[in-house]
């Protein structure tokens, strides 16, 4: 019984996940929660998420330590749009109108240690660090802008989960980590004359520039997998919430960070495919 109400909190977890603010120039990867058991275990999971595709294994080193890595790329790699819940801007005001063009790629690579025993749970613990790349344009009404962010990532994060026999698991994830940017934008290529867009009261010269900044992030996520103890089918949703360290040289306004630049959404939901190698059968 004490398993089953656990599944139902976990369950209630995802209605409180959906009630997260915004974060901003940043996509989350999938939060990999592997639950390995014994030495020479291999997991391999591929999932599809709200944000992009995503590739993830871990190996079970030593009796205690498990090397992890993760990798993500977002749908905007292959189409013009930022994401699968994202679409274009149309409020009537012509600024704001535009079509994204927005890609990002990401990789980490991590370290820690697995299967401690937490009751009826189990629970493991990695650290790590990761490095990714997004580029987006928009094209406003009056000029287009391309825009170029480069940041380092750093995390710690906990996966704590339990199973019913060998097909059905679930648990939670909590990752914190610090990301550092170096974000730049160029001279917006102009849909009208310079006379024009100097008359609507933009300062073009603001436009040219190049700034870095830190932020904080949180991300709780949960996760389901049901199927067979070598194969299970994966559901995971997430939130990734943000706060301010360094500010950068303008306020955010100023380098429009906050109009959806190396945008990402606040939750993000994961379908994909666990493997198991290796390990009890």
């Amino acid at each position: 019984m004490k398993k089953f109400s656990c599944i139902k909190c976990f369950s209630i977890i995802a209605t409180i996940l959906l009630m997260g603010s915004c974060a901003k120039i940043y996509l989350p990867t999938s939060n990999f929660a592997p639950l390995l058991e014994e030495k020479g275990e291999v997991k391999a999971e591929l999932s599809a998420s709200s944000t992009g595709l995503h590739l993830s294994g871990a190996v079970a080193a030593t009796k205690k330590l498990a090397i992890v890595t993760s990798g993500t790329i977002s749908y905007g790699n292959f189409t013009n749009r930022y994401d699968l819940l994202t679409v274009n801007v149309e409020d009537g005001d012509d600024d704001n109108d535009f079509a994204g063009n927005f890609s990002t790629k990401y990789g980490e690579l991590g370290l820690g240690v697995y299967n401690i025993p937490l009751g009826i749970f189990r629970m493991e613990a990695f650290g790590g660090a990761g490095l990714g790349k997004a580029d987006d344009r928009k094209e406003y009404y009056r000029y287009t802008r391309d825009y170029d962010a480069q940041y380092y990532l750093g995390y710690i994060q906990m996966n704590v989960g339990g199973s019913i026999k060998k097909f059905f698991e679930y648990g939670i994830s909590l990752r914190f980590a610090t990301s550092f940017y170096d974000y730049s934008y160029d001279t917006p290529k102009l849909n009208f004359s310079v006379e024009d867009l100097e008359n609507s009261g933009y300062d073009i010269e603001s436009f040219q520039d190049q700034t870095d900044f830190s932020l904080f992030h949180f991300e709780p996520s949960m996760f389901y997998k049901i199927g067979f103890n070598r194969l299970k089918f994966v559901y995971r949703m997430g939130l990734t919430t943000c706060a301010e360290m360094k500010a950068p040289k303008q306020t955010f306004d100023e380098i429009d960070v906050y109009d959806g630049n190396v945008d990402a959404k606040n939750v993000f939901m994961a379908l994909g495919l666990n493997v198991k190698i290796g390990g009890k059968k």
